[in-house]
């Protein structure tokens, strides 16, 4: 009799009686017979070189009647010197955590790949590009997690959810294209990606999740759509450069509260040069240098008031020499946070 284990993936058998191995260059592939939703195609069980640097996968395999369909659970975890993984057009799944924490890869393309499982590229520090399947309907929990070199990421018109911190601390992530079938966008999912400053929600969304876009340290301009239902608790909060907000949405107020997106809406924005200023109640504040010179020198005054300069005023800025005249009356912490300043010029009374 056949005997037939059930692993922890979605409907998948493994067919203990195929199993063989295959030797390349250096390493090994261990491959199964198994069947996913209805697909039947052979696994990679499993690699044996932790040390390779390069890996070809092949579409067929000698002595299997089936192609190459899925990449098991965490075999290439831990993988560190793995720059490059040539995949087979045959590919479709690709399994929890199999790829976490390639610290060495840079690029792979998932083009023909359905299914990516939780955490699978979670700590691929140096993944730079990624190129996604059409037929990609959900971006599962923490798939790119803590890619820290990530900089794109286009995701195709039939993707419905985003889930939880799938991008979280993406570091590099500037630009992002939400699709206008996206539904839900899942707690944490972009949670310190504090490049990002180009998104728009589109009008299909529903639900934002807690945390969803915390501490997005240049992000700047959000519109919420009329479709939202459920915005997350500090969904928006640490998102200090957040100043252009446009409501659509019909949420409770204390829910809008709670977002932490209500404390960064400034809606006295007053432009001078390269200065934006907000005003709250006679006080003022420089909220957000927009220049790009490396050395400048601050206005002696606003609306002939002096001022106070925010957090992250100056995040990520130009930069190097700055001259702050003596009306300004406080520098709050982080002003200059990861920007090239090394030189400030306090002037003295007249």
């Amino acid at each position: 009799m056949k005997k037939r284990l059930l692993f922890l993936l979605p409907l998948l058998v493994l067919c203990s009686c195929n199993n063989d191995k295959e030797a390349i260059d250096g390493y090994e592939i261990e491959y199964k017979e198994a069947t996913v939703d209805g697909v039947t195609g052979l696994l990679v069980k499993s690699v044996s070189n932790d040390d390779v640097k390069e890996v070809v996968i092949p579409k067929n395999v000698d002595g299997f009647d089936l192609e190459v369909k899925f990449i098991d659970n965490n075999v290439f975890n831990n993988f560190y010197d793995l720059t490059k993984v040539t995949l087979p057009d045959s590919l479709i799944g690709i399994y929890d955590g199999s790829f976490k924490n390639c610290i060495s890869l840079e690029t792979i393309n998932l083009s023909n790949v359905t299914t990516i499982g939780s955490g699978a590229f979670s700590g691929c520090k140096k993944l730079k590009e990624v190129n996604l399947s059409e037929n990609l309907n959900i971006i599962d929990d923490k798939v790119f997690s803590n890619c820290e070199s990530l900089e794109t990421i286009n995701l195709n018109n039939n993707i419905e959810t985003i889930s939880d911190y799938a991008f979280d601390s993406c570091k590099s992530l500037k630009n992002v294209t939400l699709p206008n079938s996206l539904i839900n966008i899942g707690s944490g999912a972009f949670k310190d990606c504090e490049s990002l400053n180009n998104l728009s929600l589109p009008a299909t969304l529903k639900s934002i999740g807690d945390y969803a876009f915390y501490g997005n340290k240049s992000l700047d301009t959000i519109v919420l759509p009329e479709s939202l239902e459920t915005l997350g608790y500090k969904s928006f909060y640490n998102c200090y450069n957040l100043f252009n907000v446009t409501n659509n949405a019909s949420i409770n107020s204390s829910i809008y509260d709670k977002s932490g997106i209500k404390e960064y809406i400034h809606k006295n924005i007053i432009t001078l040069d390269d200065y934006m200023f907000t005003s709250n109640y006679g006080i003022y504040s420089l909220i957000k240098y927009t220049g790009s010179d490396e050395n400048i020198t601050l206005p002696d005054y606003i609306n002939e008031k002096t001022y106070t300069i925010n957090q992250y005023a100056f995040y990520k800025s130009n930069v190097k020499s700055i001259t702050v005249p003596n009306t300004v009356t406080k520098i709050s912490n982080y002003a200059f946070y990861d920007s090239k300043l090394d030189y400030i010029n306090f002037s003295a009374d007249d």
